[in-house]
């Protein structure tokens, strides 16, 4: 006999709490921040950060596996290079020569850049949800902003658009390395390990030209919470999310940082304005869009 069940797509609602979870550490992490630049190098800032996040990974990544010969295989070497080095790394270079506001702007575009890699690389189908929810997220973002990109230095906003497009090659790479059934700590202490080796000649050349950097105790407690949490959890919560959803949906999540970072503005006494509560509501509702799901029916002969 013929039967028609009513079925809806599956969907794993872990993936999505991880990614909610690993945006609201990240959002924290530019308040976190920013005055670690005022008196430390930018790239040492990260190598010092993600210096921390190995520490903290390291038992259980070599519990699960883990050895160091594994750093050098070619996609975790890429892996490394585009989301420790190049991400991390030219975002706070780039803060250094243009505005928060601008940066904010810029980084909007990492949904739809990771969405395209992932069409052209993973071949991921873009659907037309999707692409109205990064147009909502991306629209959103902008207005949390409340930022026209007019006084901007044109060199720092090349270094975090190109920070955007590592980030879009970091994830989609990520993406390539969970089917290869790495475990999610495997996976993360990789990239840290090889994005440090990149960034060790970059920190001795910026020492060289800016000296030796002076870290009070409070420095090196807020750099222990970026390494351990704002980098190694949330990466490991961000790589272990792409077990279940698609990279294209990940980076949706990623213009949900701005919204959390205007939240911590906010709760230590900067003042929101009605346009960036619109923005708010913009960029949740363009994530809303891209992760419903349409019911579907299927004829399902069964034998009886």
């Amino acid at each position: 006999m013929v039967k028609k069940i009513n079925l809806y797509r599956k969907y794993n609602y872990v993936g999505v709490i991880a990614l909610i979870c690993a945006t609201i550490i990240w959002g924290s992490t530019f308040v976190a921040t920013q005055p670690l630049l005022d008196n430390t190098g930018a790239l040492t800032v990260t190598a010092l950060r993600f210096s921390i996040g190995v520490i903290a990974l390291l038992p259980l990544a070599y519990y699960q596996g883990f050895r160091l010969k594994m750093v050098f295989k070619k996609f975790f070497i890429v892996f490394g290079f585009t989301g420790i080095t190049c991400y991390f790394g030219l975002q706070n270079l780039g803060l250094l020569y243009t505005s928060a506001g601008n940066a904010s702007l810029i980084q909007a575009g990492i949904p739809a850049v990771t969405a395209i890699l992932a069409f052209i690389i993973l071949k991921e189908k873009l659907s037309p949800k999707k692409v109205i929810g990064i147009i909502l997220s991306i629209f959103g973002v902008i207005l949390v902003s409340s930022v026209v990109p007019e006084s901007g230095d044109l060199f720092g906003n090349i270094l975090i658009i190109t920070s955007v497009i590592s980030y879009g090659l970091y994830t989609v790479i990520g993406k390539l390395i969970r089917k290869n059934q790495y475990s999610a700590v495997v996976t993360t202490i990789s990239g840290f390990v090889s994005g440090l080796l990149f960034l060790i000649p970059f920190v001795a050349i910026e020492t060289l030209l800016i000296g030796l950097p002076i870290i009070t105790i409070n420095e090196w407690i807020i750099l222990i919470y970026l390494g351990v949490i704002g980098s190694a959890a949330t990466l490991f919560l961000w790589n272990y999310a792409l077990k279940y959803v698609n990279a294209s949906v990940a980076g949706v999540y990623v213009n949900l940082i701005p919204v959390v970072g205007l939240i911590f503005a906010w709760y230590f006494g900067e003042s929101i304005t009605l346009v960036q509560l619109t923005g708010i509501a913009l960029v949740l509702l363009g994530v809303l869009i891209s992760e419903i799901k349409t019911k579907k029916f299927i004829n399902e002969n069964i034998v009886g």
